[in-house]
């Protein structure tokens, strides 16, 4: 836990809930917390401090799915009150911030592979070889844009096609890295 998250405690407790509230909200865009509120808790930059933690503390339980006892492990140096508090604010809003977490992650980008089709084509002659035999894939990717639908046609020799699955190897194994 980080000593900005610390802060927590200067917030009484009677306010804690409403303060987490108010953070959950910030989150998912639909207000942001109002220094006014608590001006008498914190000085400005305690309140930036306290609100960029609580908000990437919240984030990251949430996107890691965090147990009660990890959660316990990462607020140990809270009171036990405190730590019931923060608990009780990310089972209430599991569903809210997880879905706000997917829309920011879907919104990185809005383009994705609808469909695909591939043929095998043999050159068997160029304007420069008389007889060239090298084989061609021709893939036709299907991108949804939106509602817009994009065909994007690209012709691969085979070494063009051994870097692009290799490429797409590597893009596979980061997703898997991500996931877990």
């Amino acid at each position: 836990m980080s000593e900005e998250l610390g802060l927590l405690v200067k917030i009484p407790l009677s306010r804690v809930t409403s303060f987490l509230n108010s953070v959950v909200d910030q989150i998912c865009g639909i207000k942001y917390t109002s220094y006014e509120n608590y001006s008498d808790v914190f000085t400005v930059s305690e309140w930036w401090n306290i609100i960029h933690e609580s908000e990437m503390f919240l984030r990251d339980a949430v996107g890691k799915s965090l147990d009660k006892e990890q959660v316990s492990k990462l607020l140990s140096q809270l009171p036990e009150e405190y730590q019931d508090l923060v608990q009780h604010c990310i089972n209430a809003h599991f569903a809210t911030i997880s879905k706000q977490l997917r829309t920011e992650t879907h919104a990185i980008t809005s383009s994705h592979l609808s469909d695909f089709d591939w043929k095998l084509k043999l050159a068997v002659s160029s304007d420069k070889l008389a007889v060239l035999r090298q084989p061609l894939l021709e893939l036709d990717l299907k991108i949804k844009q939106g509602e817009t639908p994009i065909c994007l046609s690209v012709e691969l020799c085979k070494d063009e096609l051994k870097e692009l699955i290799t490429s797409l190897e590597g893009a596979q194994k980061s997703v898997v890295q991500l996931k877990s």
